[in-house]
């Protein structure tokens, strides 16, 4: 179900499903350490390349895992409002320094803490989202967390 291989055209699913197989398989690296909650809303199917947006919900995922240095938690909401749908993603890891917010999406943008080793799958994140007509932003305090949120339009 995660992969998806064999469609990479776009068609009508339910992302909720990609978001729960990609914390499946990240379920182990999670262990006793992150909690996960889902306050999923009801978006209805979305119109997308399914294996392209498991890929993008797999690295920001991964992403609060790295940030999370010791415990903490990992907070996922959907909402739909008018023809869009929005993902959020909110961390209590270590967030991002402002000093790094202007190489956040650039491709192999490593500056070695938790948060940034996943740099490449960040602008690999923006391209897909783009192609999907929508978009990704990122909200971040230092010491508090960091919070992803991705809009899609319901129809391509």
């Amino acid at each position: 179900n995660f992969a998806r291989l064999d469609e990479a055209e776009f068609q009508t699913v339910d992302i909720h499903e990609g978001i729960d197989s990609a914390l499946t398989l990240l379920e182990s690296q999670m262990g006793e350490k992150v909690a996960a909650v889902k306050n999923y809303g009801d978006i209805g199917p979305v119109y997308c390349a399914p294996g392209q947006l498991n890929q993008v919900f797999m690295h920001l995922l991964k992403n609060t895992l790295q940030a999370i240095e010791e415990t903490g938690e990992i907070t996922i909401s959907t909402s739909r409002a008018d023809d869009m749908v929005y993902v959020r993603i909110r961390d209590t890891g270590v967030g991002i320094p402002p000093a790094q917010w202007g190489s956040i999406f650039d491709f192999n943008c490593q500056a070695g803490d938790g948060r940034m080793k996943m740099g490449f799958g960040l602008s690999t994140d923006f391209k897909i989202i783009q192609d999907h007509r929508g978009e990704i932003q990122i909200e971040s305090e230092v010491g508090t967390g960091t919070e992803v949120t991705v809009s899609l339009p319901v129809v391509g």
